[in-house]
């Protein structure tokens, strides 16, 4: 219950990380995209100040509402020295276009009223009205009829003309350089401060989960502990029972030897007393398996052919065989293996013996040896009945067997002594096809 409790709370934290983030990046990116169209108002509302200027001249330099395009282009040219001003234009009905700057060649073509942008400058246009006579100050009736105050409505300077109808094209192309390096700054300041803030909530949530998977680790510790702690108490306990049931079931075996071997004794008697012999015989080998697993011994390695070792070896491990058609074949290898050779030659008899119980009346038991990324792999193979799927995962807890004559604790024992070495114990497995398991990452001698 407290596991689950617990990482229901993790699921709770890493989900309010997420929210955080989210809101943190959403929060950032509107307010860099608030940045951004501050800094590009800014050019337009520059934009809109100068073209009020060229208006704003071009009607002071209408004198007497008579001008001529010398002035006109003074206009442009002093507004022109700003330096963000990079081309500057005006049109009429009547005349060719004046145009300053570096577009004068190429000014955008832009529909009056648009805006025009790319990567280094922006170009708009405006229409604007102007009043023909007086000093140029009001407004323009659309066919060239300007009414205004003052005088000057009959003789002309030399050079001079009168200003063109209205309406007059206004246009203006300025230098965006320093607007797109404000906005990549904000992009940079974006990026940095979205690191930042993904950081610190990855941190703070890796913080959390850290203390709370700490926790509950020192929880898992503690009942472990306990758990080993009584286990402990439980195996020396059996040990102790079991080492004093061995006795008296000694004194049983001996008596019913005894009644074997009198010449009184009848023939059923003689059978039921053998069948004692062999009880007691099953059960003393039961309490030494047990006692194996309780009292596990520590590794003495030292260099072992195995070649020789199985040399020596095969011929015990025919008796598992007696009385059955089953064959075990050994591979000869070659290899010397560092290990405890008594653990050693305990393993594969279990092995094995799991093996031929496995295969039946009829099979094959096959060993081999071989070495695999620098270590050494010892496989015991059968074509017996194999394990099932799901069984795979418990045979090494003691006591599973589906076996009626298993005790339960051969593989517990073999994965034991692995462990012991720092092997590691591998168990493959098809019913019907048989079982491969594999003592792996024994040590060669170099």
């Amino acid at each position: 219950m407290f596991p689950d409790l617990l990482r229901t709370r993790q699921g709770a934290v890493i989900g309010v990380a997420i929210l955080l983030a989210i809101g943190a990046m959403v929060y950032l990116y509107a307010d860099y995209r608030a940045e951004a169209a501050n800094h590009r108002q800014t050019v337009l509302a520059r934009a809109e100040t100068i073209l009020d200027a060229m208006g704003a001249g071009i009607r002071a330099q209408g004198r007497m509402g008579q001008q001529t395009p010398e002035r006109l282009r003074t206009v442009l040219e002093e507004l022109g020295e700003a330096p963000d001003v990079l081309a500057l234009k005006v049109e009429t009905g009547e005349a060719d276009p004046i145009v300053v700057g570096e577009f004068s060649e190429s000014f955008p073509a832009i529909t009056n009223g648009g805006v025009l942008e790319d990567d280094t400058w922006l170009a708009i246009t405006r229409t604007a009205a102007m009043r023909r006579g007086g000093m140029g100050m009001g407004e323009d009736h659309g066919d060239g009829r300007g009414e205004g105050r003052g005088m000057g409505m009959g003789r002309r300077a030399p050079g001079q003309r009168g200003m063109p109808p209205s309406p007059f094209t206004l246009g203006l192309v300025l230098d965006t350089t320093q607007m797109h390096e404000a906005i990549r700054q904000e992009q940079t300041h974006f990026a940095l401060s979205a690191a930042v803030a993904l950081a610190a909530i990855t941190l703070g949530a890796a913080v959390m989960l850290s203390r709370m998977r700490q926790k509950e680790m020192q929880t898992a510790l503690a009942f472990a502990q306990e758990r080993a702690a009584q286990h402990e108490r439980l195996a020396r306990l059996g040990a102790g029972l079991a080492h004093e049931t061995k006795n008296p079931l000694g004194i049983v075996r001996g008596l019913a030897q005894s009644i074997m071997s009198s010449p009184e004794t009848d023939t059923e008697s003689k059978k039921m007393a053998s069948e004692i012999v062999d009880e007691a015989d099953r059960t003393v080998g039961q309490i030494n398996f047990f006692l194996s697993f309780a009292r596990p011994q520590e590794a003495q390695e030292k260099p072992v052919a195995l070649d020789s070792f199985f040399q020596q070896f095969l011929p015990l491990l025919e008796t598992e065989t007696a009385g059955s058609n089953i064959s075990i074949e050994y591979a000869t290898n070659g290899l010397e293996v560092e290990a405890d050779e008594d653990l050693l030659r305990r393993a594969i008899l279990n092995l094995v013996s799991n093996a031929v119980r496995a295969c039946g009346s009829e099979g094959v038991v096959r060993i081999e040896a071989q070495q695999r990324n620098g270590w050494v792999d010892i496989t015991v193979s059968d074509d017996g009945q194999g394990i099932a799927p799901e069984d795979v995962p418990h045979v090494v807890e003691p006591y599973f067997s589906r076996s009626h004559n298993g005790s339960g604790l051969g593989l517990p024992i073999v994965d034991q002594i692995a462990r012991t070495h720092g092997w590691e114990l591998h168990i493959e497995s098809e019913p019907a096809l048989g079982t491969r398991v594999t003592l792996r990452g024994l040590r060669p001698v170099q």
